[in-house]
Parts: structure tokens; sequence; C-alpha cells
């Protein structure tokens, strides 16, 4: 069992049965995003190896899972 309650934002066309799917919901102010972890060749490929701290990740999700939070603000 959770221990937060979640408020998923994932659209509903792109939400899956199994959790293989990248996803985004909302806690307390902030998005909680599932991803794709790139790898550490991908993120310095592009140029982003200076910009991720420690305890920081950079993942890639479909553009159109962020993108439709604009219509709803």
């Amino acid at each position: 069992m959770a221990k937060y309650e979640l408020k998923e934002r994932t659209p509903k066309y792109m939400t899956c049965i199994l959790a293989s799917c990248p996803s985004i919901s909302e806690h307390e102010g902030r998005y909680i995003i599932v991803g794709k972890s790139l790898s550490q060749t991908k993120v310095n490929e592009l140029g982003l190896a200076g910009k991720v701290g420690e305890g920081e990740a950079v993942i890639e999700v479909p553009r159109e899972l962020i993108d439709h939070l604009k219509d709803k603000a």
C-alpha cells in the first residue's frame, strides 16, 4: 500500500494496465514523472552532464505526456 496519495495526471489514452508506461502524477504541488532513464553516454551526448546534480536523474517521456497539461491549466 502506498504511503502517499498521488493525483493521476496521465492522459487516459496513454495509461497502461501494466506498470511499464510513462506516467505523470501530482503530489504536494510537484509532478512525479515515470519515464525511461537515460544512460550516462546519452546524457553526455545531449550536453547535460554538468546539469545533473547528485540524486537527480535524466529521463525521457513522450512529449504529449506533458503537453496535455497546458490544456488543463
